[in-house]
Order: structure tokens, then C-alpha cells, then sequence
């Protein structure tokens, strides 16, 4: 589950351009519709038309590849340029840092690269603490790129026991990962039950309209990851379920014990969902007793 990973196309020498934070697969999801629209009653109905999904061992060994190409090719530059997309991962590490330090869980982090971006951004303004939560074959394909402050983890309530001992979670973050997962609302609130003082989320598909709705995805193997280097492993179809939530009960979960503070209309119209478009939302929100 590759599901917040960062693309840049070739830089200059001193410079990188960061495009979004989300999965190279959605980046033309414009123009690649799912393959027939077909609606399903469930996520295990449909993830049976799947096979693996983002859950394959495969897929994992071409992330960590990708990403450890894009961590060493960070450390060379002297320059980072991000759109709004990085910007908002930077805003809200601004605005939830507290005394020079913050801890991040990061739900569907892929291989690490927002920790490799920030870590280059904020370099010892911020000192960061960061545990990814992954899939199995994802957290264990990664670890080799794990460090002093970079965990991987395989549930949101052993991510958050890491920083039991040194003031809680600072901030959950979490980019174009939840559409994939089943039961993206429940997952929302096990996210806010760990009372982290703040939580991003970004790159949401969401509708306004519409009932929840479960549909599938596809994308080339070689689409997902933070570089367009090559890994030396097979190129193939990807299959995943997609839930499509309604906006407004995004909110009502984050309001239950959050303070929405910023709302962010990001990509309009990324996906035609029978009735209606979805498109990319974000939320920041902090803890009421913060």
C-alpha cells in the first residue's frame, strides 16, 4: 500500500520539483478511469476482483526500491521546490511542531518518503520522530530504509505506542491512503482515538451527494512510487478497491473530538462516480483538550 508517496519528474542539478502527495497511479486519474465503473455492495466483494491489491510483495520490492533512489538523490540537493501539495505537509508540520520536535504517525506512508521530505525541508529546525503504518509486505520490505527516527509498523495502536513515553502523537498524517483501505470512517476514528493533538488528512476522494460508494481501480506496477527509476522487477496490472465517502460524515467523525481548524479543496472532479464527481479533500484538525 503505497498509498503517500510523493512523484517528481528529473530535477536540476540543485532543485526538485515535488508534484503531489499521492500515488503516481491516481496522478492521471483523469484520463484512467476504472475500467467499467462497476459499483460493489462491499470492499471484500470487491477485493476479491483483486487479487493481492496493494497488499503484493512485489509491489512493496518496487517502492522501497524507488524510494531509497529518492532519499539518496534528497541528500544531494541544495534546493527543494514543492507545490501546494507539498506545501500542505510542510503547513501542517509547521503548525503542529511543538518545542522543535514532533511526532508523526503516518498512516500509509509507503517506504518513508514523507519522512525523507520533511527531514530535508526542516533539517534540524525540526526534529522529527516518524513511524509509518503500513501493510506487512510494505513495513517489512522497508524496514532497510528505517533509521534512529524512522519506524515501519503494521497497526496504528503499536505506531502510537512508540511515542507512549515521550509525550503521544503529535500528529497523525495520512495522504491519499484511506479511499483504499476497507472501512475508511472507521478507520478515521481509531486514528483519532489515540488522541494525537493534531491530524492531517489529505488527498481524501470524496462526494458530496452520494451514499458511500465502493468501486476498483487499476494502475501499472511501475506507476506507484516516489521516482520514475527503474527497479529491474516485472511491470503489471494493479487492482485495488476504491470507497468513495461522503464529505460531510469525514467531517462529523474529525468533529467528534477535533477542532476542524483548515479545510483544503484540492483536485476537482478526479473521478465520475455514477452520479456524481468525487474530488480531493484535506482537513486539518486539533484536539479539543489541546
Amino acid at each position: 500500500m503505497p498509498l503517500a508517496d510523493l512523484c517528481y519528474d528529473s530535477p536540476p542539478p540543485n532543485s526538485m520539483k515535488i508534484h503531489d502527495l499521492v500515488p503516481p497511479a491516481l496522478l492521471d486519474i483523469k484520463r484512467r478511469l476504472a475500467a467499467d465503473g462497476k459499483v460493489f455492495q462491499t470492499y471484500e466483494e470487491a477485493i476479491r476482483q483483486c487479487g493481492e491489491g496493494y497488499s503484493t510483495d512485489l509491489l512493496a520490492r518496487s517502492v522501497v526500491e524507488k524510494t531509497r533512489h529518492y532519499r539518496d538523490n534528497l541528500n544531494t540537493l541544495e534546493t527543494l521546490e514543492s507545490d501546494m501539495n507539498g506545501s500542505r505537509i510542510a503547513i501542517a508540520i509547521g503548525l503542529a511542531a511543538k518545542n522543535g520536535e514532533l511526532n508523526v504517525l503516518d498512516f500509509g506512508g509507503g517506504a518513508g518518503t514523507h519522512y525523507f521530505f520533511a527531514k530535508q525541508l526542516f533539517r534540524d529546525s525540526v526534529k522529527l520522530n516518524w513511524s509509518v503504518v503500513e501493510t506487512e509486505a510494505m513495513a517489512f520490505s522497508a524496514d532497510m530504509l528505517a533509521d534512529e527516527d524512522l519506524h515501519f509498523h503494521t497497526s496504528i495502536e503499536s505506531a502510537a505506542e512508540r511515542f507512549a513515553s515521550t509525550g503521544g502523537v503529535g500528529l497523525v498524517c495520512t495522504s491519499a491512503a484511506l479511499p483504499y483501505i476497507p472501512n475508511p470512517l472507521e478507520t478515521i476514528r481509531r486514528l483519532c482515538n489515540i488522541q494525537a493533538r493534531n491530524v492531517f488528512l489529505t488527498r481524501f476522494d470524496l462526494v458530496i451527494d452520494r451514499e458511500e460508494t465502493i468501486m476498483i481501480h487499476e494502475s501499472k506496477l511501475s506507476a506507484n512510487g516516489p521516482s520514475k527509476v527503474e527497479t529491474g522487477l516485472p511491470d503489471q496490472i494493479i487492482k485495488y478497491p476504491v470507497t468513495f465517502c461522503r464529505k460531510s460524515q469525514v467531517e462529523e467523525v474529525l468533529k467528534e473530538n477535533y477542532d476542524l481548524r483548515l479545510t483544503f479543496n484540492e483536485d476537482r472532479h478526479v473521478r465520475y462516480v455514477q452520479t456524481e464527481w468525487a474530488s480531493m479533500y484535506g482537513f486539518f484538525a486539533r484536539l479539543k483538550e489541546a
